[in-house]
């Protein structure tokens, strides 16, 4: 029988139908359902976040060279406590990294109509880009008395001249997380420094002593975060938090390599909550509500309490999986999202999709889970509540970051993985 024809079959009225010969256009179609099929596709879709889903990264907050964070403040429940967030001002600030406490019972959306102004006009009237300045973000978190205590110049050398901004194309090994809690920025930035290094080039530029940042503006929906087309143009002043013990460095994020552009684009991140809509600053509020609830039902020894920080205090409480795809659609300008990885006896596909994604240059950020009850550590040499970049798959063996820029923990099995990491990622669509 020639190959492209299809035999006499029988059809559901018993007859036998002759057999037909396929058209130039009928093996095209083939053709390109063969090519189009994807056998992953069940695994790419979008997961929205999770109602009261709080940061799965508040572990890494210690980089090498800092006192151990106290295991009392560890998080060992399954789920996250709800409850009502505790309306304040985020326009207003009373100290480092804590937002004052304005009386709003009679107009509860008091310092917010701005911010709906602004930013929640018509798009006929928005403006072109969102133009701040970031100058000193708070950064002291009175639950953590490694916080830094003054913003001093460690970019400036002994000799007068200023640590460059970028030193060649920048690279992942150029990021190094510090004080601040911030493993999934960290991440991201090494992230996109590796896959798309032209990206982290373009959006910075140094101008008048200090440095002007453009990120993309975001909009998340349904686990997928998209460019809506504006700029955020942020100009950075070149100081940085440090602290008593050693104010010729960064307390935060560290100058790598002699090149200043991780700690400069962490500083924008910083103060990028400048720029929030009112909903996102209320959503933000409504976490944190969250986060203080959680210290609470675990009896913490410091819990967190109080109004909503802001600047580096903010970014000290972690990131989860779409803030995170909300940073790489913020440094890149393409779509992000967040998917889940597969499980049971799907698992084996898990090295196949990561591999894709990486070879379509496309980041990958994952989360390792807590500790349960019974642990002290997380094998693998894992920090518990982590966020690495994933660099490769070698051997059938899974490769992983520490953004601290040391101590990357020993590649997994796929098995060995999906039993260790949270089950949600973050990439590029």
């Amino acid at each position: 029988m020639r190959a492209d024809r299809i035999d006499g079959q029988s059809s559901g009225d018993g007859l036998k139908h002759p057999a037909r010969r396929l058209s130039a256009s009928d093996l095209d179609r083939i053709s390109r359902d063969r090519v189009s099929y994807d056998a992953d596709a069940e695994f790419k879709r979008p997961v929205p976040k999770p109602e009261g889903y709080l940061p799965d990264d508040t572990g890494g907050r210690t980089a090498p060279g800092v006192a151990p964070r106290e295991r009392d403040n560890r998080y060992t429940g399954t789920g996250w406590p709800d409850g009502p967030a505790e309306l304040v001002s985020p326009l207003r600030q009373d100290g480092p990294g804590i937002t004052l406490r304005d009386d709003l019972e009679s107009t509860r959306w008091a310092g917010l109509d701005w911010a709906l102004d602004s930013y929640e006009a018509a798009d006929g009237d928005r403006p072109d880009a969102i133009r701040e300045v970031v100058d000193r973000p708070h950064f002291y978190d009175p639950t953590d008395d490694r916080s830094p205590d003054r913003y001093g110049d460690p970019l400036t050398r002994p000799d007068g001249s200023r640590i460059p901004c970028l030193d060649g194309p920048p690279r992942r090994e150029q990021t190094r997380q510090g004080w601040a809690g911030d493993c999934g920025i960290i991440a991201a930035l090494g992230a996109v420094a590796a896959r798309k290094p032209d990206e982290i080039a373009n959006r910075v530029r140094q101008e008048d002593g200090s440095y002007q940042i453009t990120l993309s503006e975001a909009r998340g929906s349904g686990g997928v975060t998209e460019p809506t087309g504006r700029d955020i143009e942020l100009t950075v002043t070149p100081e940085l938090p440090v602290s008593r013990d050693d104010p010729s460095a960064p307390a935060c994020a560290k100058t790598q390599d002699g090149t200043a552009w991780c700690a400069i684009y962490e500083k924008a991140f910083a103060g990028i909550d400048q720029t929030w809509t009112a909903q996102r600053q209320v959503a933000w509020m409504d976490d944190w509500a969250r986060l203080c609830a959680q210290d609470r039902a675990r009896d913490a020894e410091k819990p967190r309490s109080g109004p909503a920080p802001t600047g580096y205090v903010r970014l000290h409480q972690g990131t989860t999986p779409w803030e995170r795809a909300e940073v790489l659609t913020q440094l890149t300008g393409q779509p992000a999202v967040v998917r889940e990885f597969p499980s049971g006896r799907d698992e084996w596909s898990l090295n196949r999709i990561i591999r894709t994604q990486l070879t379509e240059g496309k980041p990958v950020l994952v989360a390792s889970r807590n500790l349960r009850p019974e642990e002290d550590v997380l094998p693998h040499g894992l920090e518990d509540e982590h966020v690495y970049e994933v660099t490769g798959i070698e051997k059938g063996k899974i490769i992983l970051r520490n953004p601290w820029n040391r101590d990357h923990p020993e590649p997994m099995e796929t098995d060995e993985f999906a039993r260790n990491m949270s089950r949600y990622y973050s990439t590029l669509m």
